[in-house]
């Protein structure tokens, strides 16, 4: 079973100044494409099987730059032997009433950027929904899947096109699945689940895997936005080959939980925010900007950043274990409660700081950069956490892969 990890455009500096907060003059000179990385570029070993690759994700600028330079693997700087899957990004669309594109445009797409393999145009469907709305949107997933095949087919394209199950229960799933094996598609793909619940999706799996078509003629069943841990036994018993999650990358940075930095042992941290100090800027998440906060607090601006200085300053000294935990600790609260009335970070905080996992690391980013990884601030920082966990996660699932391949 492979995963693949889904690309967001996450790129981050390599030569990124955490002490000033600059980008590198370099970058300047040749461009932020040219010069940032990917996550697969910091290790030495893999941190996915493939790569995800969604048409809404991907800008008409960004697109041209893929064009001018080959293809998606020379875009990406991919080995040619890792695949590269594209899709339409149907959760994006999916209030819309039909597809944003057409099926020859996403072929068309597809070819011409070099995808390993193509998803054919699909339309999400809600169990919420009227009944009507349902066959409606199933119709044209079903009807955009022979086209997608024939269309393929008289173009004489290479991409490798992937049939995808849309539905709002088993029973649907599973008659969508007939459908495509009946039409000759022999990649196949379910969408619609990344919310579902474990049962839903163990649900859905068990009602098609009587329907698979035995001794391998199925060459490849990808799970949309699934790839849990809690399910890759269940997943490789139904037949399932492959799955992607942005998970290991969000959750670096969204939301105020306590698994923003992940470990190989199954723990995970909140990270230490660290707003930076500039003037005015929107809220985000319910955090007040750094000018917001020094007005509510009485204080210049100047002031806000010496404190954010000292915050900063004081961390870097307890990671090279210079000062103590609770100086620490403390300064770092003061800071953080400057900016919103409900924040209560305290516990999770200190759990962070006391057991140090950053130190623990043996990944290329937790030993470059140390204590910056866990500093909740900015892309740099945040998406190199993100990086982090892409590598600690591809770990532990390909653990759980090899415990259920010996297992059987």
């Amino acid at each position: 079973m492979h995963f693949y990890l889904p690309n967001f455009e996450d790129l981050v500096d390599p030569e990124y100044d955490f002490i000033n907060d600059e980008y590198s003059p370099r970058r300047e000179k040749i461009g932020r494409f040219q010069h940032d990385q990917y996550a697969h570029e910091f290790f030495n070993k893999p941190i996915f099987d493939g790569m995800l690759v969604s048409k809404t994700v991907v800008k008409p600028a960004t697109e041209k730059r893929i064009r001018t330079s080959g293809n998606v693997h020379t875009f990406f700087r991919l080995a040619k032997d890792v695949p590269v899957m594209g899709d339409c990004g149907a959760f994006t669309y999916r209030d819309a009433q039909i597809p944003p594109y057409t099926v020859k445009e996403i072929l068309e797409y597809y070819e011409t950027m070099g995808f390993t393999y193509g998803v054919a145009l699909d339309h999400l469907i809600f169990p919420t929904m009227p009944d009507a709305e349902r066959s409606r949107r199933l119709k044209i997933t079903l009807d955009n899947a022979q086209e997608f095949l024939d269309q393929r087919a008289a173009l004489n394209y290479q991409v490798i096109p992937v049939g995808i199950a849309q539905g709002w229960d088993a029973t649907s799933r599973r008659e969508t699945i007939q459908r495509l094996l009946e039409m000759g598609y022999d990649h196949l793909a379910i969408g619609g689940m990344a919310r579902s619940s474990d049962q839903e999706i163990r649900e859905t799996l068990q009602a098609i895997y009587p329907v698979l078509p035995e001794n391998d003629q199925v060459k490849m069943l990808h799970l949309f936005g699934v790839a849990r841990l809690s399910l890759v036994p269940d997943l490789m018993r139904y037949g399932v080959t492959s799955a992607d999650s942005a998970s290991p990358m969000r959750r670096a940075f969204l939301g105020t939980s306590e698994d923003n930095y992940w470990t190989t042992n199954g723990t995970r941290y909140a990270a230490v925010r660290i707003p930076e100090v500039k003037e005015g800027g929107p809220k985000k998440r319910g955090v007040d900007s750094t000018g917001e906060a020094a007005v509510k607090n009485g204080m210049t601006m100047d002031n806000m950043k010496a404190m954010e200085h000292e915050t900063l300053r004081l961390l870097r000294a307890y990671h090279a274990g210079e000062v103590g935990l609770e100086e620490t600790v403390t300064a770092v609260l003061d800071y953080d409660q400057l900016h919103g009335d409900k924040r209560d970070h305290e516990a999770a905080y200190r759990r962070t700081l006391k057991d140090k996992a950053w130190q623990k690391c043996n990944c290329p980013i937790c030993e470059q950069w140390g204590v910056e990884v866990i500093i909740f601030r900015g892309n740099n920082r945040n998406r190199r956490r993100g990086f982090h966990n892409a590598y600690v996660f591809y770990q532990q699932f390909q653990e759980l892969v090899r415990k259920q391949k010996s297992t059987g």
